[in-house]
This record gives C-alpha cells, sequence and structure tokens, in this order.
C-alpha cells in the first residue's frame, strides 16, 4: 500500500478508535453519574427517614415524661389532704397547692398528647387519649375522695374507686410504653 494510503487509513483508524473511546467514556460516565445520583437519592431519603423516627421518638418520650410527672405529681396530695383531712396534721394551704400542682401537670400531660399528634398515626393517638382520658378519670376520683373526707362522710368507697383508677392508669401507661418502644423499634429497623 502506498505509505500515504496507509497515513490516511491510519488516521481513520485512530480517529475512529478515539470515537470508539469517547463513546464507551461517555456511556461510562453517564453510568457513573446515575450511581452517584441514586446514591445520593438514597442516602437523602435514608436520612429523611431517620428525622422522622427522632421527631416520633421525641414526641413518644415527651408524651411518657408527662405521664410520668402526672403519676409522680399524685403522692403530695394523696398524702397531705389524707393527712390533713383525716388527721388534721398540716395546712389545707400545702393540700391545696399540692392539688394544683397536681391539676397543672395533666394540663401539660393533655397538651403533649395534643404534640403527639404531630408525630405518629392515629391509633397510636387513640391510645394516649385513652390514658388522658384515664387520667382525668383518676383526678375526677381524687377530688370525689377528698370532698368525701373534707365532709366527714364515710371515703373508703371513693379511695377505693380512686385507688382502682390510679392502678390502672400505671398498668396502662405501662403498655403503652411498651408499645411505643415496639413502634420505634420497627420503623427504626426498617
Amino acid at each position: 500500500m502506498d505509505p500515504g494510503k496507509a497515513a490516511v487509513l491510519s488516521a481513520l483508524i485512530a480517529g475512529l478508535v478515539g470515537v470508539v473511546g469517547a463513546v464507551a467514556a461517555f456511556a461510562a460516565g453517564k453510568a457513573s453519574a446515575k450511581g452517584v445520583i441514586e446514591g445520593v437519592k438514597l442516602q437523602l431519603s435514608d436520612q429523611r427517614d431517620f428525622a422522622l423516627w427522632t421527631d416520633k421518638r421525641n414526641a413518644y418520650a415527651s408524651f411518657l415524661a408527662a405521664a410520668e410527672e402526672v403519676r409522680i405529681a399524685l403522692g403530695p396530695p394523696i398524702r397531705l389532704v389524707g393527712a390533713y383531712l383525716e388527721e388534721g396534721v398540716g395546712s389545707g394551704q400545702a393540700a391545696t397547692e399540692a392539688r394544683n400542682e397536681l391539676h397543672q401537670c395533666y394540663k401539660e400531660f393533655v397538651y403533649r398528647q395534643s404534640a403527639l399528634r404531630l408525630s405518629v398515626d392515629d391509633p397510636e393517638v387513640e391510645r394516649a387519649w385513652a390514658l388522658v382520658s384515664l387520667v382525668g378519670t383518676v383526678l375526677d376520683r381524687f377530688d370525689t375522695w377528698s370532698n368525701t373526707l373534707h365532709d366527714h362522710r364515710d371515703s373508703d368507697d371513693a379511695w377505693g374507686q380512686f385507688n382502682d383508677s390510679r392502678g390502672r392508669f400505671e398498668a396502662d401507661l405501662a403498655a403503652w410504653a411498651t408499645a411505643a418502644r415496639a413502634q420505634l423499634s420497627e420503623h427504626h429497623s426498617s
């Protein structure tokens, strides 16, 4: 073959190889970019899921803390009201203040249940509302017991009803916490 034709043919082959190489590099770059984009999307999705899970965990923790505050706040009014009205020990003012603190804790509990609605599903909100309602019953029965003591009437039945509702609240609260923990574990592991 003529050296000029060979040079042209060689240049054409080199150019064709260059074009094929460029097309291959473009395809590889496009596939790599797609992989990077998919990886970023997956990472953002995981971060979003984790943020939602964290929000749910915080809402559960806040509600549970408010429930525990109510449970703990029940102690002083029981002791103070009982001591003051049954035994004449202490002051009515201290008993009233403890009762008011208990009712303030209940208000906070209601607010936390309302905030819980923003982060959890309806069945979980309904279980939380059942606890709030039960605490309302506990407080009503506490007031009934206090009033029977104040009026110097037989308070045994009122005390029994109050104590039963308080025990039910503590049991239901433990069950609610177990269910919340299960929900968090289920969502976090998926």
